[in-house]
C-alpha cells in the first residue's frame, strides 16, 4: 500500500491537467498513488486524462456521468478511495514543486499530534507570478509568523488567526493524515464553497496544525476559482460556520466580533453589492447577533463613502 494517496479533482481544467499531474509525478518521493475524478467537464479533459491512463502511478481514473455541483463532493469521494496513511488534494489547475512531497512528509512522520502541514505558495495569473500567500497574510495581519516554519496547536491557532481568515489558503498545498481526516468529520454538512476552511476549522480542534514556509505550491488566480463566483451562497455559508464554531470552541467575544467583520465585509469587497433587505429576509434569522454587526459595519462605510463624494 503506497505512504500517500494523491487526488486530483478535475472540472473543465483541460488546459491545467498536464502541467498539473506531470508535477505530480515528477515529485522526487515517490510512495504515491494517484487518483484522477472528473466532474462532468465539458472541455476535453478526458482525452488529457485519458494520456495517464496506463501510468503505473494511476490506481484510478473515475468520470462522472453527471456534475456534483461541489468541488468537497470529489474530495470526499477521493479520500474514501484512498486507503493511504496521508491525503494530497492536488486540485487540477495548480502545480507543485518536485520537492513537495519529501518537505512535508517528515513533519507528519515525526509529529503523530499534526493533522495537516500546509507548505507556502506563490501566487500564479495568467501574466505571471505575483507574490507568495505569505506575504500577503504578513502585510494584512501585521503578523510575521507565515515566514518560519511551525507547529501549532490547533485551538490555539483557530483563537489566534484562523478565525479571522482561511490561512490555510490553497489545499494544493496541503498534506492531511487520512485518519485525522475522517476523525474531524469534515463532509458532515454540504458546504460548496466555504468547505475548505470548514475542514481545516474542524481538523485544527482535534489536532496540531503545521506550516513550511519555503514555497513548495503553485496556486493559481484566475476567474473560474469557485469562490471567485460564490457572492451571496459564500456570505450565507460563513454564517453558518461560525455559528458551529462558537458552539465548537470558547472564544472571546470580540474575536468573534471581528472575525465576522474580516469575513463577510470580505465577501462585500470582493464585488457582492449590499441589499438590506434580502439581509433582513436571510441572514437575520440565522443570528440576528451577526447581522446586527455587519449590517451596522457595512451602514457606517455608506456613510463614509458619501460624505467623501
Amino acid at each position: 500500500m503506497p505512504k500517500i494517496s494523491v487526488i486530483v479533482p478535475n472540472y473543465n481544467h483541460a488546459k491545467y491537467l498536464k502541467q498539473r499531474i506531470d508535477s505530480i509525478l515528477a515529485q522526487i518521493y515517490q510512495d504515491f498513488e494517484l487518483i484522477i475524478l472528473d466532474d462532468c467537464s465539458t472541455d476535453n479533459s478526458c482525452e488529457v486524462i485519458e494520456q495517464y491512463r496506463n501510468n503505473p502511478k494511476v490506481s484510478c481514473i473515475v468520470y462522472n456521468v453527471e456534475n456534483s455541483g461541489s468541488v468537497f463532493k470529489q474530495w470526499e469521494k477521493g479520500i474514501n478511495l484512498a486507503q493511504s496513511e496521508y491525503i494530497w488534494i492536488a486540485e487540477s489547475d495548480d502545480w507543485a514543486e518536485p520537492n513537495f512531497l519529501e518537505t512535508l512528509i517528515p513533519i507528519l512522520d515525526e509529529n503523530p499530534s499534526v493533522g495537516l502541514v500546509n507548505a507556502d505558495s506563490v501566487i500564479e495569473t495568467e501574466s505571471g507570478s505575483t507574490g507568495k500567500m505569505s506575504e500577503y497574510f504578513c502585510k494584512r495581519y501585521k503578523d510575521n509568523r507565515w515566514q518560519n516554519d511551525f507547529i501549532h496547536n490547533g485551538k490555539n491557532e483557530i483563537r489566534e488567526i484562523l478565525l479571522y481568515n482561511c490561512t490555510v489558503a490553497n489545499v494544493s498545498s496541503v498534506l492531511f493524515r487520512r485518519e485525522t481526516l475522517l476523525k474531524a468529520n469534515v463532509f458532515d454538512t454540504p458546504f460548496r464553497y466555504a468547505g475548505d476552511w470548514y475542514c481545516y476549522l474542524k481538523m485544527a480542534l482535534i489536532s496540531d496544525i503545521a506550516y513550511i514556509a519555503t514555497p513548495l505550491n503553485h496556486y493559481r488566480r484566475h476567474s473560474e476559482n469557485t469562490s471567485n463566483s460564490a457572492g451571496y451562497a459564500h456570505l450565507i455559508e460563513f454564517m453558518h460556520i461560525y455559528n458551529w464554531l462558537t458552539k465548537a470552541i470558547d472564544i472571546d467575544k470580540k474575536q468573534i466580533k471581528k472575525g465576522v467583520i474580516n469575513y463577510m465585509t470580505d465577501v462585500y469587497d470582493g464585488g457582492l453589492c449590499w441589499n438590506p433587505w434580502k439581509d433582513v429576509k436571510i441572514l437575520l434569522p440565522l443570528n440576528a447577533k451577526f447581522y446586527g454587526i455587519i449590517t451596522w459595519k457595512l451602514l457606517k462605510r455608506k456613510v463614509r463613502i458619501y460624505l467623501k463624494r
